[in-house]
Formats: C-alpha cells, structure tokens, sequence
C-alpha cells in the first residue's frame, strides 16, 4: 500500500489535496517565523496547518498590525478632516480591509465634492429643480457619474465599488450614493485635492 504521508511527514485529511494542505502548513510555518522575529509566540496544531497566539500576544499582533498600517489611518484622518472643511455631508471615512472607505453621501454633498474636483459648476447643480421621481432618479445618476469622473481626473483613483441608492429604494429617504473603498494613495491624493485643489 502507497504511503499517503506528505513531504514533512503529516498525513492529508480525507478528500484534502496534498499540495493544499502543503501550502497551510508552509503558510502557516511562515506567519509563524516573522511573528517570532516581531517577539509574538505562536503555537501551530500538531499538523501545522494552523496557528495560535495568546491573549497577550494577540494584543501585540494587533499592535503591530496598527503601526504597519499607520499610514492608512492617517490618509483616513486627513480626509476626515478636509470633509469637515469643506463643510461635506459626508461620512467620516473608515478603514476597512486595508482600504480607506468613503462612506455614504447625499446627492447634494455629492455634487460639492465634484466641484470641489474640478467638476464643471454648471454640470453639478446641487438640487434637482423637476419632483418626478424619474426626474430626481436621472438627476442622482448623472450625479454619481459627474463626482466618479471627477475624482478620476483629479486623484487617478477609480471607485470600483461606488453604488447609486435613489430614494425609491430606501423606503422614501434621501437618495444616496456609497463611494466605496479607495487605496491609501488614492486617499492621499484626494485629500491633497481637497486641500490644495485639483
């Protein structure tokens, strides 16, 4: 009978592949060596597959996660503040995997920040003269289109995951667009668009 143990002498679960089960282990050997050079002891299962930490390395490795991620806080801080600035009806943004995120903005705040981007004044009328929920529908949507080029052109980000909400969809409320999440660098260059101008 053919000897179903692995490289490193570990035996695959039942329907596992070889080669992912080698792959968690060497993952897991990996995270393992630079947490032990950063002073976080680790302890893998008797496979290796996984690893453990305890309450107080936990909070170290959280510590070290925030310091290594310092720069992504502060693009968060800095347009948090030139939001506020500006005087934007805007979330404050947040951090959420690795990425700044936008957060939630009127129609209105919407088409401020445009021309704070270099949008055309004339293009981003702030309120929508027509009632007809059509009308306002098409108003939101030409909008959110505006204030997406408008970043664009202005920071060379592209928002991948920006959503238009019209009010017929949210139970009558206001009408909002969901910028989504950028890249630290693109926060950065957007709060030196707003702080300096596009």
């Amino acid at each position: 009978m053919r000897d179903t143990k692995t490289t490193n002498g570990t035996t695959p679960l039942p329907g596992q592949p070889v080669k992912s089960l080698n792959v968690a282990i060497h993952a897991a050997h990996e995270l393992r060596a630079v947490l032990r050079q950063a002073g976080i002891r680790v302890q893998t299962t008797d496979g290796g597959a996984a690893c453990t930490v305890g309450a107080n390395d936990a909070v170290a490795l959280a510590q070290l996660v925030r310091d290594a991620m310092q720069e992504t806080y502060q693009a968060r801080d800095n347009l948090a503040v030139c939001f506020s600035a500006h005087g934007l009806d805007i979330d404050e943004p947040v951090v959420t995997e690795g990425m700044v995120n936008l957060g939630d903005l009127s129609i209105t705040a919407a088409a401020q920040l445009a021309v704070l981007l270099g949008a055309p004044p004339e293009k981003a009328v702030a309120e929508c003269d027509e009632v007809g929920a059509v009308s306002q529908w098409i108003h939101g949507d030409e909008i959110s289109d505006l204030l997406c080029n408008a970043l664009r052109n202005s920071t060379g980000a592209k928002l991948v995951d920006h959503i238009f909400h019209p009010d017929c969809t949210r139970c009558s409320e206001e009408a909002t667009i969901t910028l989504g999440r950028i890249d630290v660098q693109a926060a950065q260059r957007l709060a030196k668009a707003l702080q300096f101008g596009p």
